[in-house]
């Protein structure tokens, strides 16, 4: 049924609403309807299929930054079972290698500034055709080429719900990002989800910056709100100052990011002069936003809450609900992550697999439609994440008396000091918050006395630091154990390929009393 709903998302679309504008693509100027993108993705799917002779589960690959490409492709998909797996750039070449050697794409699109990383690529792996989405290597088809031929009906594969529609790749801290399945049975709910829970309508829009090598930049709010007929205005990257701009222009109501975003945008010098009334809610993940952000959006009427999810669980977990809360409300829950989201089966469980009460800190888990079909080809960390249907996050949550869930830290992070569990996320909210701190890593180092003790790695702005006052800061806000030990100054915080901190990288750079 779900893959039935999901394979017509569009056509339904199309004839209640085939004239309203889909999606914005700003960088161009291009605007498209949605009559226009089921066009373009039933000529893309009989171009896959009658000129590339792919068929239902091969996979062909992006290889670019944001593009309305991106879309087409994702329905293209829908009409044929071909799956679409989407690669970020900034990866190095050995990596990409062995990702593309795993999920063997057999058609690659790309973008000309990443023209002759994919030469090298062609030189060292087999892909059947690359297709740029501007200005073709040599002997390479331009995009737009496809949508000469004349208009074709859609196709219809033979779709269930089972069947994997995309490939997302896990941002873990260590290791290469692993490939996570997406099923049609998961892309349904997820965007089901969403529309029920944060009551999206065809009025709504979003600016989309976030990578569509991530799960974050398809799933939170984008593929929802194609689906109930809402608008995207996309852009191939963030920039604080481009963003006001477009929020001004083209009027989002709704909207999903990272804290760095909301902090540059606070920060800006236009911030204060951008109406930003537009907006009915807007969300935050990967990481608590500081409480001073928040400050900033509320005291400009717009309710900015906190949310949870992980690639292999929706991402569309939790939430603070946000249709409707007052501004108080959300400053008494402002680290929370919320309350679950439509279809998702929680739990906080202790070492030994039993649920805990509220108040006391455990593993969260989560079961229902909304999960991965597991990693690609590897059966033995898929059994390892999932167990009798439970997905272990990971991470050390609890939950208030009112429902409320509040991660503490991710298990494989956590240091014990003096017999007690230390959580550096904890610290490093504390730490962010912080006016001279520009960025913070929180890493357990040995203690001949405590057993471990804690390391604040810092970027700083060196102008208005004082370690004095950031003691006293500490010392306010956090218990004597958790105040770390030891601070070191470092000019920037060292990234994995995935844009996550490198905590392998840390722990060999300043891991050393």
């Amino acid at each position: 049924m779900e893959s039935k709903a999901l394979q017509d998302m569009l056509f339904y679309r199309t004839r209640i609403s085939g004239n309203k504008e889909a999606i914005y693509d700003h960088d161009t100027g291009r605007r498209y309807t949605y009559g226009e993108l089921y066009r373009r993705a039933s000529q893309l799917a009989h171009f896959l299929v009658e000129d590339c002779h792919l068929k239902k589960g091969d996979c062909v690959g992006f290889f670019c930054s944001n593009h309305p490409a991106f879309f087409e492709a994702f329905f293209a998909g829908l009409q044929t079972g071909i799956i679409i797996t989407t690669y970020n750039f900034r990866l190095n070449i050995s990596e990409l290698l062995t990702m593309m050697e795993h999920e063997r794409p057999q058609i690659l699109f790309y973008e000309c500034s990443q023209g002759e990383r994919i030469k090298q690529i062609r030189d060292r792996i087999e892909i059947a055709r690359s297709i740029s989405l501007d200005i073709p290597n040599e002997g390479d088809l331009a995009y737009e080429a496809i949508f000469d031929r004349p208009e074709v009906s859609p196709l219809r594969a033979d779709l269930s719900e089972d069947d994997i529609l995309i490939y997302f790749h896990t941002g873990g801290t260590t290791g290469t990002p692993k490939t996570a399945m997406i099923s049609c049975r998961a892309v349904f709910y997820n965007c089901v989800c969403d529309i029920m829970t944060n009551a999206l309508t065809m009025e709504d829009a979003e600016l989309v910056f976030l990578p569509l090598f991530h799960t974050s930049g398809w799933n939170i709010t984008t593929l929802p709100l194609l689906m109930c007929g809402g608008r995207i205005v996309l852009t191939r990257c963030f920039k604080a100052g481009t963003a006001l701009k477009i929020i001004a222009q083209e009027r989002p109501t709704v909207g999903m990011a990272v804290p760095a975003v909301y902090k540059a945008l606070a920060a800006h010098p236009d911030f204060g002069k951008t109406d930003v009334s537009c907006f009915r809610w807007l969300a935050s993940g990967g990481s608590t936003v500081q409480k001073t952000v928040m400050e900033a959006f509320w005291a400009r009427g717009v309710p900015l809450t906190n949310g949870y999810g992980m690639t292999e669980v929706g991402p569309h977990n939790m939430t603070v609900p946000m249709v409707g809360a007052s501004v108080e409300w959300l400053r008494s829950k402002w680290n929370s992550i919320g309350t679950p989201m439509y279809f998702n089966e929680v739990r906080i469980v202790d070492d030994q697999g039993r649920d805990v009460p509220d108040g006391v800190q455990g593993e969260l888990l989560f079961k229902g439609p909304l999960v991965f079909s597991g990693y690609l080809n590897d059966p033995a960390e898929s059994a390892a994440m999932i167990e009798d249907g439970w997905v272990h996050t990971g991470d050390i949550a609890w939950r208030d008396g009112d429902g409320y869930y509040y991660i503490a830290g991710r298990k494989k992070t956590m240091f014990i000091s003096g017999g007690e569990n230390i959580f550096p996320s904890e610290i490093e909210a504390v730490l962010g918050a912080f006016p001279a701190v520009r960025g913070v890593c929180v890493i357990g180092v040995p203690d001949e006395r405590w057993g471990e003790v804690g390391k604040a790695i810092l970027v700083v702005d060196p102008a208005v630091y004082e370690e004095e006052a950031l003691l006293a800061f500490l010392k306010e806000h956090l218990s004597t154990i958790k105040i770390p030990r030891y601070f070191q100054i470092t000019d920037h915080i060292p990234l994995n390929s995935a844009g996550k901190r490198d905590i392998a990288q840390i722990r060999a750079l300043f891991g050393k009393i």
